[in-house]
């Protein structure tokens, strides 16, 4: 599988253009006030963020010095979500985040140990671990870092050493 380094940026490059409109949506589906109706939306919008994971990912694989923006573009995202209700606890929030991000790396790896993604098995899988990569963005991350932004505080470096889910090996 190839594809040239003009053609991937572009790709991903569209990819994160979605970024405002998936901000936009999370708004509105904060303002739905039904707790069931506002739920199965929150789930459809993890699986629209499963999906650009799972566009994204063998890019990355090819290219992986492409994606420097999902830093900014988590930061830019935690940031503008503001969390209803009562702060989650700090001591909880820290603990909630490397439970996240151990659970995204481990996602991440069974991505990593295929080479063949062809057979229709094999796509449904990078499909449902793109959807559960995103929800744990939509439905976790985002949430904490809406109530402690100072968390949100994954370096490049940090990304590298702890090979975050946007890291090759």
């Amino acid at each position: 599988m190839t594809i040239d380094r003009a053609h991937a940026k572009r790709i991903l490059d569209l990819v994160l253009s979605l970024d405002p409109i998936v901000d936009r949506l999370n708004e509105e589906i904060d303002l739905v006030e039904d707790h069931a109706l506002s739920y199965k939306l929150r789930s459809e919008q993890g699986e629209i963020m499963g999906h650009a994971f799972g566009i994204m990912l063998p890019i990355e694989r090819i290219y992986p010095d492409l994606n420097a923006d999902l830093g900014r573009l988590y930061e830019e995202r935690a940031t503008k979500r503001e969390h209803k209700g009562k702060p989650l606890e700090r001591e909880f929030a820290v603990a909630a985040k490397a439970y996240a991000l151990t659970a995204v790396r481990a996602l991440h790896s069974i991505v990593k140990e295929a080479d063949d993604w062809d057979s229709e098995e094999m796509k449904k899988l990078k499909k449902a671990i793109g959807i559960s990569m995103g929800r744990i963005e939509v439905d976790i991350l985002c949430h904490i870092y809406a109530d402690h932004k100072d968390l949100d505080d994954l370096t490049e470096a940090e990304l590298a050493a702890s090979d975050h889910v946007f890291q090759k090996e």
